[in-house]
């Protein structure tokens, strides 16, 4: 955009990297382009000098809070470089993460007295974030700002997922996660399910579902496991078998997707969640556009698909880098 290489520099805890990666990916989707250490710094290089070198072609710099507040590179940065930004007369943003605690962090004199961005649980409709970040970063207000539902789900909505897991209560397990789901997805329960809405899903959301359900089920539920046995059917069948559609069918029988009664208490592996009979209609393709979701939310975590098959975390998941 104009003279500069880079449209904003994203100062960050490296501990709440997955998450500033997910938004930095979003704003790559809206022709934003973000400075980002772990894809612009070389290795083997000291990063002072480079970032200062670096600096003068970057127009904006975002500053994320999340629940781990300012940390220790980040607190060089902000003292070592977005002086330099706001001398130059350059947006500086502070961008509260969905994590960040509600009391507002300690922060330089010159950063509080800034608009803040809020991707925080907050009141029920609100402007969307991402909007207002790109109109910080451009200083190009929306046409129409968007007024949203929020859709990040409360922690005893996940807390009640929790309970009922715990109880090994399957089936109302797998209705309170239809639910969420359908907050999440901004969809309603009794329309069909579209490939944009799965990958719309987000990482901290899709990751906490998934490490409840693997861990009350002792592995036998969750969408990793049913990855697994897709990739197993996919593994043994000719390309002709799965030219017609051979592979699908049989992976609703593995799983128990196809429309018999199965008692929760005896389905097979990878029944729930029953993602496939919650909808009216599927779009092609959506199971794996979900599983390579999966497999986007598990990388940017920097966790591999058996680890996270094999793990059982405490309540609330580590969703940090």
């Amino acid at each position: 955009m104009g003279e500069f290489e880079f449209d904003v520099f994203l100062c960050h805890n490296s501990q709440d990297k997955p998450t500033v990666i997910e938004i930095a990916n979003q704003l790559k989707a809206k022709t934003i382009k973000p400075w980002l250490d772990d894809w612009e710094l070389q290795p083997g290089l000291p990063w002072q000098p480079e970032l200062q070198r670096q600096i003068q072609n970057i127009k904006s710099a975002a500053v994320f809070i999340g629940q781990n507040g300012i940390g220790p590179w980040q607190q060089r940065e902000i003292e070592s470089f977005l002086q330099e930004f706001d001398q130059r007369k350059c947006p500086v943003i502070p961008v509260l993460l969905p994590q960040a605690p509600q009391k507002e962090p300690e922060l330089p004199l010159f950063l509080k007295s800034m608009t803040w961005v809020d991707f925080r649980e907050g009141s029920s409709v609100y402007t969307d974030p991402l909007e207002k970040l790109v109109w910080g970063i451009t200083g190009i207000k929306p046409v129409s700002q968007s007024i949203i539902q929020h859709k990040a789900i409360k922690r005893h909505n996940y807390s009640n997922l929790e309970e009922l897991l715990n109880a090994r209560n399957w089936g109302e397990a797998d209705n309170v996660t239809f639910t969420i789901i359908c907050t999440i997805l901004d969809v309603e329960k009794k329309q069909p399910l579209y490939i944009k809405d799965i990958k719309n899903f987000l990482c901290t959301d899709l990751l906490t579902i998934e490490k409840l359900w693997l861990k009350y089920s002792n592995n036998r539920f969750g969408f990793s496991k049913q990855h697994q046995i897709w990739d197993n059917l996919l593994s043994t069948q000719t390309k002709q078998q799965q030219q017609e559609d051979y592979a699908w069918k049989t992976f609703l029988n593995e799983v128990g997707w196809n429309g018999k009664f199965i008692s929760e208490q005896n389905a097979p592996e990878g029944h729930f969640p029953a993602i496939g009979t919650w909808f009216t209609a599927y779009q092609p393709g959506w199971l794996e556009t979900l599983f390579s979701r999966l497999d986007t939310c598990i990388q940017s975590q920097t966790i591999k698909p058996l680890e996270l098959l094999n793990s059982h975390l405490d309540y609330p998941p580590n969703l940090t880098g």
